[in-house]
């Protein structure tokens, strides 16, 4: 009860910050060692006074803008106003942004979703294998092998396609993608799949049963209280020995 309460009260907090434009933390404080950013909501004391003008009123006429362009079909002023943002955080805050290159690649991979969609592919592959296993045993006469070994190429796939996320979060995030739960369950199954492929000879149950644990770690990791956000580290976490 206690963690529902606390859970609908930080989605109302949420809902809040987004409607007074808490979390929209676009903006660099020109000259910032610490590159500190700041979003509408929030004082900006110590800025020059155009600085904290243009950041207090850019979302209220770009959204004004935008509402004009929906009636006359021309968004040739909202896009002007959002080019405008990206110039600022290039102007102030350079050193920090992501590249063009790596930009691109989050986007692409954030929309391939590449392990919530492996989760049932594995899970699939699996059980059928352990159904044609388990038929073998049952009947001494009907032997799968072919079918089996199609199946073991098809993990594979499924391993390398999981490999590969792995690695686009390690790029994205400039750090291995074992930082938090969400990461941990991921690697985790990761870990799993490749264990199958090294104790394959002791026992073609191997393979099998690890692509259905693998499947079942992914669902998991996909559960409402993972977070699959891709975030630096602080610098305290930043040693591979924590």
């Amino acid at each position: 009860m206690d963690k529902e309460i606390i859970n609908v009260d930080e989605r109302v907090n949420i809902c809040y910050q987004i409607y007074i434009d808490g979390f929209l933390k676009l903006f660099p404080e020109p000259g910032d060692a610490t590159h500190t950013w700041y979003s509408p909501a929030d004082e900006l004391k110590g800025m020059k006074s155009e600085d904290s003008t243009y950041i207090r009123n850019v979302f209220n006429t770009y959204f004004s803008e935008y509402r004009k362009s929906i009636e006359s079909g021309n968004f040739a002023m909202p896009t002007q106003l959002l080019e405008s943002i990206r110039n600022y955080q290039e102007l102030h805050s350079a050193a920090i942004l992501p590249s063009a290159t790596k930009q691109k690649i989050e986007i692409a991979y954030n929309n391939a979703m590449i392990f919530e969609r492996i989760a049932p592919y594995y899970g699939l592959i699996g059980f059928i294998m352990l159904v044609l296993l388990f038929t073998q045993i049952v009947n001494k006469k009907l032997s799968f092998p072919r079918v089996l070994t199609f199946f073991k190429i098809l993990i594979f796939i499924g391993f390398a396609f999981h490999t590969l996320g792995l690695g686009l979060r390690w790029y994205i995030a400039g750090h291995a993608p074992w930082s938090n739960g969400y990461e941990s369950m991921i690697y985790v199954a990761w870990a799993t799949i490749l264990a199958g492929f090294f104790f394959i000879k002791k026992s073609p149950f191997v393979q099998a049963a690890t692509g259905v644990l693998a499947a079942l770690t992914l669902m998991v990791a996909h559960l409402s209280w993972m977070n699959p956000e891709i975030t630096t580290l602080v610098p305290v976490l930043k040693s591979y020995w924590l």
